[in-house]
């Protein structure tokens, strides 16, 4: 499906990199030392995975996690989201995860709504692409409300001040929007949104976006807040 690889081509949904060559989803246990305190624990993590289409979140379908597992470490909550970390990071990283702020959302959530929170602690939040994406992630785990208001949150940032490679990747974002205010059930926001991007030259020429619009409407006409399986001809 078309889509996909614009999703592709903007990141939003970074395992399905990981997974082009799969041929199912694998997974594995792994030793992870912890760079803040030097806890050494195994964690459950995801090797690959295959997708074979995606869901209106952008969430993959197919036999592929969805997000791919990241190591938490067991006893500071210390989400190990990169293999290496500089020495500035680390002490940014420390002083926000030992907050009882933070302690108490990494008690609550998932992994990937802990991240995205542990980078705003720390100040490191300053990708607005890169946290729309991280809170996307943690709503594809819980797809709960604080999730989904994070999302839509750096998605509205990004739009506002972001540059963008090329129109796809602007696009990406805006339909992104649109599924957020739907999820969110705020109807009628979604309903404009929606309606000024069918407008849009880009989606007028493209038939599978005029296709994702046109459905979107639909679900929104309904008052559907779940996601869909993206399935066009």
């Amino acid at each position: 499906m078309k889509f996909n690889q614009l999703l592709a081509s903007t990141a939003i949904v970074m395992s399905l990199t990981l997974a082009q060559n799969a041929l199912a989803h694998t997974s594995a246990v792994r030793e992870f030392t912890c760079p803040i305190g030097d806890e050494t624990f195994q964690y459950h993590i995801d090797t690959s995975g295959t997708s074979f289409g995606m869901m209106t979140d952008m969430r993959p379908v197919g036999p592929i996690a969805a997000p791919f597992a990241i190591p938490q470490c067991p006893s500071n909550k210390f989400v190990m989201f990169k293999n290496e970390f500089t020495p500035a990071e680390l002490a940014k990283f420390e002083k926000a995860i030992k907050t009882e702020e933070y302690q108490q959302i990494a008690k609550e959530s998932t992994t990937y709504f802990a991240w995205g929170r542990m980078m705003e602690l720390a100040n490191e939040n300053q990708d607005d692409q890169q946290m729309m994406r991280i809170f996307l992630q943690a709503s594809w785990q819980r797809g709960n409300e604080a999730s989904l208001k994070k999302t839509l949150e750096y998605a509205d940032k990004a739009l506002a001040k972001s540059s963008f490679q090329n129109a796809n990747g602007k696009l990406t974002v805006q339909f992104l929007r649109g599924e957020m205010l739907r999820k969110l059930q705020r109807f009628d926001e979604a309903k404009a949104w929606f309606e000024t991007l069918q407008k849009n030259p880009d989606v007028k020429k493209n038939k599978t976006l005029k296709q994702l619009a046109a459905f979107q409407l639909q679900l929104i006409e309904k008052k559907d807040s779940n996601s869909h399986h993206i399935d066009f001809e």
